[in-house]
Formats: structure tokens, sequence, C-alpha cells
């Protein structure tokens, strides 16, 4: 894909250098500096593209990186983790005991009483289904408090900024999911020796999107009548043998009867509008 933006970048100075050739010094032709600014523009946008692209790929391949790292820890294959789904530093993951997680499920009923005793169910809405996390930070033997320390901070940034991560444990993989209600607990060994902890809890929101299924209104278009081509008499001809006159404001039937010398009760046959609602701009029938 990148290799495909740079082909265009450079077909693009290309012909760029050709039309520069063909302006003359005092700058007159504007229809070759009119194209000539195309295909700058032409040539900027193509290398934001490719700017972007790039960017993308590397940000895939930092996050492979940091996957790759993650499989390789000798904790990938007991504990849970848990990492942001655009890491930017390379240690951006955090590694935990899980010892209870529990996914409920909630649904907001609403009802409306119909009569004494009886209620009736109008409509229900799921909420955002979420996952209880209680989990130990540490516990290893070589580990100590500064780098259960450094976890945590990840962690509270993550949950300050509503940061998109992905959730990796025993009981399930979550791709979207933002975190919530940390709160944790050191455990320090007597001596500062010894095994080191934290104990975390923490709420997962499982982050869905839905498509929603509220059909919007189509807009009504109001009928104003078409207009007469030209000022004069109002007098007009279609394509039939019928003639007519456009109404305008204060326009009736009998003003028609009378301009046109044609009987009302004719004018009134050969139109559906009621007598006294002739919409302004309407074709007023005669013959």
């Amino acid at each position: 894909m990148i290799a495909g933006f740079n082909k265009t970048i450079k077909s693009t100075q290309k012909k760029i250098t050709k039309l520069k050739k063909k302006v003359d010094p005092k700058g007159k032709s504007s229809s070759v500096i009119k194209a000539l600014t195309k295909k700058q523009n032409d040539a900027k946008k193509a290398k934001d593209k490719a700017a972007s692209a790039k960017k993308r790929a590397d940000e895939e391949e930092h996050k492979v990186t940091i996957l790759n790292s993650v499989k390789d820890d000798d904790r990938f294959e007991k504990d849970a983790y848990v990492m942001p789904n655009y890491p930017r530093a390379d240690d951006s993951y955090v590694f935990m005991f899980v010892t209870d997680e529990s996914e409920p499920h909630s649904t907001n009923v609403a009802t409306q009483a119909v009569e004494h005793g009886m209620n009736m169910v109008t409509t229900t809405q799921m909420n955002a289904p979420t996952i209880s996390v209680t989990a130990v930070l540490g516990g290893e033997t070589i580990d100590d408090m500064d780098q259960i320390k450094k976890d945590l901070v990840k962690l509270r940034r993550w949950t300050d900024h509503g940061t998109d991560i992905r959730w990796n444990s025993e009981a399930g993989y979550q791709e979207h999911v933002i975190m919530s209600d940390l709160t944790s607990d050191f455990n320090r060994a007597s001596g500062g020796t010894g095994i080191n902890t934290c104990n975390i809890t923490f709420t997962l929101t499982i982050a869905t999107y839905f498509d929603s299924n509220v059909k919007k209104k189509a807009k009504k278009t109001k009928k104003t009548g078409s207009k007469p081509k030209s000022k004069g008499t109002g007098k007009g001809k279609s394509n039939s043998k019928h003639k007519y006159i456009v109404a305008k404001s204060g326009y009736t039937y009998w003003y028609v009867s009378q301009k046109t010398g044609v009987k009302l009760s004719t004018v009134e046959k050969l139109n559906k509008y009621p007598a006294r609602k002739i919409p302004i701009g309407a074709k007023i029938y005669y013959s």
C-alpha cells in the first residue's frame, strides 16, 4: 500500500517538473499555473496518505512486538494480563494473578401500571456488560515494591484516561474494555524482605457498538407550485390543448372567469382546487 503511494508521488513530481518548464518567466500562462497548482495539491494529498499509512503500519508493528514480549514472558501461561490496544511504551502491559472474576448481566425493565396489582412491561434495555476482577500484583520472590508500584501507575493511568484496553484471563478474552473503580491494598513483607504483593480490584466495561434501529422520518416537501416563466398577464399554455393562468395571491375562479370571458362553471369544472383554497403558483385552467 505504501509502495503504491510512493509510486504516485514520484509520478506526480515528474508531471510537475514538466509543467514548470512550460511556464513562461513572467508567469503569464495562467492555465499552466492552474494545472501546476492542482498537481502540487495532488502530490501533497498523496504524501499525506502515505504518511498516514506508514504511521498505521508502524503502530501495528509496535503492537505485534509488545504482544510477542507478553507471550515470551514466563507469567503468560498462568497469569492474566491487560494492555492498551494502541500501546506506546515497550512495557505497556501488566500481569496479575486473578483470585476472583465475575461477569454479571443486568437489564433495565420499564413497567407501567395497568390496574391495581398489575403492571405491564413497556421496554427493556440491556446494560453494558461488565467484568468484576479481584487480583494480586507481584507475589513472586523476585518482585519488589518498586516494580509493583510501576504496574499500579499504569493501571491508574489507563483508568483515569478511559484507555481502550484488551483483557486476557483464564475466563476469557475481551479485545475492547474500559477499566474503572480501581482500588489497591499494599502488603509489604515484614522487614522489607520476602514476598511483596498488592491486592487490587477493578471493573471492566465491555465496549460494544450497536446499530440504531430508530428510523429517521422523511422530511415532507411543501408544494409551493410552479413559478411563471415570464412577467405579464400570467397566462400560459401547456403542451396539451388546455390553457391556464398561474395563480397569484388573491386569485379566484371568478377572477379568471372575468379575465378570460369563460363561464365560471366551466372554470370550476376544469380545476381540482376548492374555490377558496387555490394555492399560489397553481395552474388555473380555463379551456
